[in-house]
């Protein structure tokens, strides 16, 4: 065989090997990324979840006070309708 394409097959394999070498690593990279991706999305999911499980008793308790302001609201509107009727004219006389 030629010297020269000796040469050339040393360096091709050379560049091949060098070129394995990197495909390697980022193949690898995009591995790790994958799961770090992964791991990431289950941080959040773990987070959120977490945080509406330690959550839940004050939205309850928020929610239930909430209902509660609305009744009385309610109660001070019907309290109001049914005064409507009362003359305080005549109760002003009557007191006099």
């Amino acid at each position: 065989m030629n010297p020269n394409i000796e040469a050339e097959i040393a360096q091709i394999k050379s560049m091949v090997e060098e070129n394995n070498k990197l495909l390697k690593k980022i193949h690898a990279t995009g591995r790790w990324s994958m799961i770090l991706g992964f791991v990431k999305w289950a941080v959040y999911i773990v987070l959120i979840v977490g945080s509406y499980a330690l959550l839940q008793p004050y939205l309850t308790q928020m929610m239930d006070t909430y209902a509660g302001i609305q009744e009385s609201a309610g109660a001070l509107s019907d309290m109001k309708a049914q005064t409507q009727d009362i003359n305080f004219d005549a109760l002003k006389e009557y007191f006099k």
